[in-house]
């Protein structure tokens, strides 16, 4: 009998030997990719701050785009009241004003068409 329990406590140590071994080589895979996991993490994190100040970026050219916009606006609406103003004197003038008058009924000469065109 003790035979058979010499066996038998081989047997478990031997288990539990194989067990423990099994144990680390598991441990020590999952520390790799423990290990993958966190330097994925830090390259997400890096893009994902690129990536918002990239966006900024983008954002702060938007307002300047829109600023742009605005100004530009501001002064397309200036030149039509100017140009408004004008040939509403320009009609003015034409209509009251004889010497005006005859002046825009005059014919341009050839010689100043072709220059003109």
């Amino acid at each position: 009998m003790g035979k058979y329990l010499a066996i038998a406590t081989g047997t478990i140590v031997l288990l539990l030997l194989a067990t423990i071994w099994w144990q680390g080589t598991a441990i020590k895979g999952l520390r790799a990719d423990l290990a993958t996991a966190e330097q994925s993490i830090i390259a997400l994190q890096a893009a994902d701050t690129a990536k918002d100040k990239a966006l900024d970026a983008l954002r702060e050219d938007l307002a300047a785009r829109d600023s742009a916009l605005a100004a530009r606006d501001l002064r397309v609406a200036e030149i039509d009241q100017q140009r408004s103003a004008a040939l509403r004197a320009l009609k003015e003038a034409t209509r009251n004003d004889q010497q005006t008058t005859a002046w825009a009924d005059t014919a341009v000469p050839d010689t100043v068409r072709g220059l003109l065109q």
